[in-house]
């Protein structure tokens, strides 16, 4: 929840931010990248959320507003874990 309301916050100032790095952007913690556990009624909700927020495709435009080259492959690999988590997570659920 107190993730989900920095994200809400970050998407809303986006547009009006000229630049944008790393420590910007509220990454979700690495042992929950869902916020759900396993089994709960919200997990398949929370997974599409994530795999949805955190698609790369979404992201291009953010990574054009990273300035400095090195923040912005700093950034492409952040966004890589999380939606590999992301993807590790909805494959196990689906086994």
């Amino acid at each position: 929840a107190e993730h989900d309301a920095a994200y809400q916050a970050f998407e809303k100032k986006l547009p009006n931010m000229a630049t944008v790095g790393v420590a910007d952007v509220p990454w979700p913690p690495t042992h929950d990248v869902l916020g759900a556990s396993p089994g709960s009624a919200g997990r398949k909700k929370a997974l599409h959320k994530a795999l949805l927020r955190w698609h790369p495709d979404k992201w291009a435009a953010v990574l054009a507003k990273v300035s400095k080259p090195e923040e912005r492959q700093a950034m492409a690999e952040l966004l890589q874990e999380t939606t590999q988590l992301s993807l590790r997570e909805k494959h196990r659920d689906s086994t």
